[in-house]
C-alpha cells in the first residue's frame, strides 16, 4: 500500500533501503530496529487519520476536534494559540499535550500541513503559484516552495504542470 508520508517516513525507508545492501554484522539488528520504527510510525498516522475520519461523529467530538475546525476555516491567518485555549477550555500546556498527544505534532506543524495539502489542491487545479501561497497565509514565495517541495518531491511549478 502507498500512502503520503512524512519527511522523517521517507528518511527511514531510505535508511531501510541502505541497510538491505549492507553487509554488517549488525545489519539484521538494524533492519529490526527500523522496521519497528516503521510500524509504529504507519500506526500513529493510521490512528491519526482515523481520528480526523470520526472527528465529525458525536461520539469524537472533543475540545481539540473543535480546535481543529477552527484551524481549518482560519487556515489563511496566523495560528492563535490563546484562541484556541479559549476554544478548548484549556491553558497553553495542557492544549499542547493534548493537541500533541492526539496528532502527533504541534498546532503550528499542522497548519502549515494542511496549509501545503490546501496548497497542492489548487496548483493541480491550474490556480497561479504567486495566489496560492499568499492566500493560504505564507509570507515569502521562497519559503513556500521550499517547504513544498521537501513535504511533496516536487516543486510547486512542477506540481502546477
Amino acid at each position: 500500500m502507498h500512502t503520503q508520508h512524512n519527511t522523517q517516513t521517507q528518511q527511514l525507508l531510505e535508511r531501510m533501503v541502505h541497510l538491505f545492501s549492507e553487509q554488517g554484522a549488525e545489519r539484521h539488528y538494524l533492519i529490526d530496529l527500523s522496521l519497528n520504527e516503521l510500524i509504529t510510525r504507519l500506526l500513529q498516522q493510521q490512528s491519526r487519520d482515523l481520528l480526523l475520519a470520526n472527528c465529525d461523529k458525536l461520539r469524537l467530538k472533543s475540545n481539540v476536534s473543535d480546535a481543529l475546525h477552527y484551524i481549518e476555516e482560519h487556515l489563511s491567518e496566523n495560528l492563535d494559540i490563546n484562541t484556541l485555549c479559549k476554544i478548548t477550555c484549556m491553558s497553553r500546556s495542557k492544549f499542547y499535550q493534548q493537541f500533541k498527544l492526539a496528532f502527533g505534532t504541534s498546532p503550528a506543524l499542522w497548519q502549515q500541513q494542511l496549509r501545503l495539502k490546501k496548497a497542492r489542491t489548487l496548483l493541480l487545479e491550474g490556480h497561479a503559484i504567486s495566489k496560492v501561497c499568499y492566500d493560504l497565509g505564507f509570507n515569502s514565495a521562497s519559503h513556500f516552495s521550499r517547504l513544498f517541495k521537501q513535504t511533496f518531491g516536487i516543486s510547486p511549478k512542477a506540481c502546477r504542470h
